[in-house]
């Protein structure tokens, strides 16, 4: 079992996770900043009014990307399977 084999693994693994994490995250900090800006500006400090617009941008980012998320998932994982046996040898 080569060390060298099981850390590219894990860093492609971790590499993935980002990738399918981060457009939310982007998104979302922008959508936040940008609310709490508007509330800054007309000193409505209604929690709501920041948490729904998050929701909503997460779900339609979910809705729209959710395909490519599970390709690039479905192409992780039969990589790590593809190389597992190798790693035993």
């Amino acid at each position: 079992m080569e060390i060298d084999m099981i850390v590219l693994i894990f860093k492609d693994l971790i590499s993935t996770a980002l990738y399918i994490v981060l457009p939310l995250l982007v998104i979302g900090t922008i959508v936040a900043i940008g609310v709490g800006i508007l509330q800054s500006m007309t000193q409505i400090q209604e929690q709501t009014l920041s948490f729904t617009p998050k929701l909503i941008i997460s779900g339609l980012i979910l809705f729209f990307a959710s395909s490519a998320m599970f390709a690039e998932i479905v192409q992780t994982v039969r990589d790590v399977i593809s190389a597992t046996p190798e790693m035993f040898l």
